[in-house]
């Protein structure tokens, strides 16, 4: 969604002839991402989509289940923790009885138990039990709906939906309402369709930023009047620069990219090579995904190009490690990766080499949080 974003900045004075005041004011497009007006049901499938490119809601069932972690003890998902970037979201009820009832109603949290009774159903409509005030009996969600309003649960193995005072809800019977901010870090196709949608000529950036002064509507704004502020809304021209670019120092050349953003680092050594030699590091084949003679061609052209850019390489023989099934268990995967990694080399890994089965952003992520901030090791998935 687009938007109007001003601010106050210290400028340069003006030339002779207009107002000096060593103040101006920034207007800009602010472009924004909002949750869609949608069932609530519909936009927690799609959230957790990173693995369910089919958005099949039968694989989004089989990801909010919980999983046994490496103590034994059931934990929730990493799909159930993206469902839980939609608390606080507001929502009304769209089901029979309610279609006019106008209450707003707070996402609070979604029902989750680690007790192993739910772990193969996970806490949902039929598991979870409450008595009515109308009948004094304990019941089901689902037997609720199904007497009370007619209304047979599709979606009866998804976690409900509980709030601060009104109970718990289905998330099938809910809608969120329209015009709620996404809070999160964008993922990477997010973040490419954002580029898409934000980039525009500057004839058409010039015509939103002309929309948004009229939204901002400067000449009618009481604070403005109450202190005596008059803002002009014609935009102020100045002479245009270009930065120097920065010189490519290497080795024995320099290289001066200009206007083209890019060098060539074929026949290049780096200024300084690295203090510490290459020693302790592996090659990480993840889920058998590449045959172990392409990694032994990938190592020694690795090494080749290393050393001939000024790299200093002490063993030119890493070992290869191949871990099944950590995919599915990233963060257990590089513990098992560093660890026989030190364990080969007697040392603290310097870098491990993780050879993904796809180009999953995901799983990416994943693999370099564990590595970089989980262990401070330095990585690179490919």
């Amino acid at each position: 969604m687009k938007g109007v974003y001003s601010s106050i900045r210290l400028c340069n004075h003006l030339p002779e002839g207009k107002a000096i005041s060593g103040l101006a004011v920034n207007v800009d497009v602010a472009n924004g991402t909002f949750w869609t007006s949608q069932d609530v049901m519909q936009a927690a499938r799609n959230v957790c989509s990173a693995r369910n490119r089919s958005l099949s809601y039968d694989i989004f069932r089989t990801h909010l289940l919980p999983f046994k972690n490496a103590f034994g003890k059931f934990e929730k998902s990493s799909e159930f923790k993206t469902l839980e970037k939609m608390k606080k979201l507001k929502f009304h009820l769209k089901h029979h009885g309610k279609q006019e009832d106008k209450k707003v109603y707070t996402i609070k949290r979604f029902t989750f138990s680690n007790h192993e009774q739910y772990s193969k159903t996970g806490l949902n409509a039929k598991n979870h039990f409450f008595t009515p005030k109308d009948t004094g009996k304990e019941t089901s969600v689902y037997e609720y709906f199904k007497y009370k309003y007619n209304i047979n649960l599709q979606y009866w193995w998804a976690p409900l939906i509980e709030t601060e005072r009104a109970g718990f809800f289905p998330m099938e019977v809910c809608t969120l309402l329209p015009n709620q901010k996404y809070q999160f870090k964008l993922d990477s196709n997010q973040t490419a369709s954002m580029i898409k949608f934000a980039v525009t000529k500057p004839k058409v950036r010039l015509e939103s930023i002309q929309h948004g002064l009229g939204m901002l509507n400067w000449s009618k704004d009481p604070y403005l009047a109450h202190f005596g502020c008059k803002i002009e809304e014609t935009m102020t021209m100045t002479q245009a620069r270009v930065l120097p670019n920065p010189v490519v120092q290497f080795d024995r050349a320099t290289i001066d990219p200009r206007t083209s953003g890019r060098w060539d680092l074929r026949g290049k050594k780096f200024l300084y090579a690295n203090p510490e030699p290459l020693n302790s590091w592996a090659v990480c084949i993840v889920a058998d995904c590449i045959p172990v003679p392409a990694v032994k061609a990938f190592i020694q052209l690795f090494v080749q190009t290393y050393i001939g850019h000024g790299g200093r390489v002490m063993n030119k023989t890493p070992p290869i490690i191949q871990v099944s099934g950590i995919v599915d268990h990233v963060a257990a995967g590089v513990h098992a990766a560093r660890q026989q990694t030190g364990r080969h080399h007697n040392q603290t890994p310097q870098i491990i080499f993780f050879i993904l089965p796809g180009r999953d952003s995901f799983q990416y992520e994943r693999f370099k949080k564990n590595s970089e901030c989980r262990f401070g090791m330095v990585s690179q998935s490919k």
